[in-house]
């Protein structure tokens, strides 16, 4: 049980430093949402249907959809899977 505690743990710091590496969420995806499809796959990120912005501020995704519309007609956000 040990050795699972410690993969998990090494698992979950592998997962730390790709999102690091990736500079997550600033650059949004790495060639062609490969990391983001890659990510959504292993179930590190979770795809969410939003209808406005998550904090007006500071919303990453509020940065690429500048139209009221598309939010209000709903677009997909990515958040990270929490360890």
């Amino acid at each position: 049980m040990e050795n699972i505690y410690k993969n998990l743990i090494n698992i979950k710091s592998l997962m730390d430093d790709l999102f690091k590496l990736a500079n997550w969420p600033d650059v949004g995806d790495i060639d062609g949402a490969e990391f983001q499809e890659i990510m959504v796959k292993h179930g590190w990120l979770i795809p969410v249907t939003v209808y406005a912005p998550c904090d007006p501020e500071n919303c990453n995704c509020a940065r690429f959809y500048y139209d009221v519309d598309e939010f209000k007609r709903g677009i997909v956000c990515y958040r990270r899977q929490a360890m």
